[in-house]
């Protein structure tokens, strides 16, 4: 009887062991196959960023790529207009060496540059048979570039006329303006007893005015009346017009980062460690 108990006992205790070591055999591959997902999920995501990475990676290689090629192609096309037949004429020059480049940045600067404005228009436009009455510059960089004089105008007496002559349609997109007006006047003789000489006088005044607005139409940089208005008093007629002309802000190229996160869900930060990959691209203001 006590023999039995006795292996009753080690039975028993067999049982048990035999179930410990099958419990930690199962944690044990339990946990194995929990580290093993947790090591797939992990791969994975790297996986799936180093992707994003050359794919970011390959697009700026293609950018650049292209911008190698248009280099060359713009470096072509520059060169062919620089020596144009066209745009180095003679009288589109301001200096007899400059070349077709210096025309094309003449008639379509890449600033405002207020001041040069005003000089170029006071020193080869309002320049001959005509007085400048007054000049103004309705710019942000205009504060010294106003020019304003006195002139002999008594009182006004006949004919006045205002026209509006704008198309915005055909202004290119990208192309800012700067408006000015200005007041011109030329003399003549006040009728007297000879009156043929007086009529002479007159329409002499009235070429010299008429001469001025088509310097302007004829000018390499592009102005545009938007409005003027005529008279005449005593022994002087005056124009009084606005106007605008238009320069293209130039082309800035710079260098952009990109960051690529694993988690697009994730917050941005604005700590630079991390997974980031960084791209280069251009970015665009203007001239080309």
């Amino acid at each position: 009887m006590g023999e039995n108990k006795e292996v009753a006992f080690l039975k028993r205790n067999a049982i048990n062991k035999a179930n410990q070591m099958m419990f930690l055999a199962v944690a044990g591959a339990a946990l194995i196959a929990s580290a093993s997902i947790v090591g797939m999920i992990y791969l994975f995501r790297m996986f799936t960023f180093n992707a994003k990475v050359l794919g970011e990676q390959d697009k700026s290689i293609s950018t650049i790529q292209k911008n190698i090629q248009n280099i060359e192609d713009l470096k072509s096309k520059l060169s062919s207009l620089e020596t144009d037949s066209n745009l180095n004429e003679r009288n589109l020059k301001s200096n007899a060496e400059d070349g077709g480049l210096r025309v094309i940045a003449d008639a379509l600067p890449d600033s405002e540059n207020a001041a040069a404005l005003a000089a170029s228009l006071e020193k080869k436009i309002f320049s001959e048979g005509v007085t400048l009455d007054s000049f103004s510059i309705d710019s942000a960089d205009s504060a010294g570039a106003g020019a304003s004089s006195s002139g002999g105008s008594s009182s006004s007496s006949s004919s006045n006329s205002t026209s509006a002559i704008e198309d915005p349609n055909k202004i290119p997109n990208g192309v800012k303006d700067i408006q000015f007006s200005a007041t011109i006047s030329a003399g003549f003789q006040a009728e007297s007893a000879n009156s043929a000489q007086a009529a002479k006088s007159q329409d002499e005044a009235l070429n010299n005015l008429i001469n001025t607005v088509r310097k302007m139409e004829r000018s390499i940089r592009a102005i545009n009346i938007t409005s003027f208005k005529f008279e005449r008093s005593t022994n002087r007629f005056s124009l009084n017009f606005s106007a605008k002309s238009y320069y293209y802000p130039k082309y800035v190229m710079k260098l952009e980062s990109k960051s690529v996160k694993a988690d697009e869900t994730a917050k941005p930060t604005n700590s630079a460690a991390g997974n980031n990959a960084t791209k280069s691209t251009g970015a665009s203001g203007g001239s080309k």
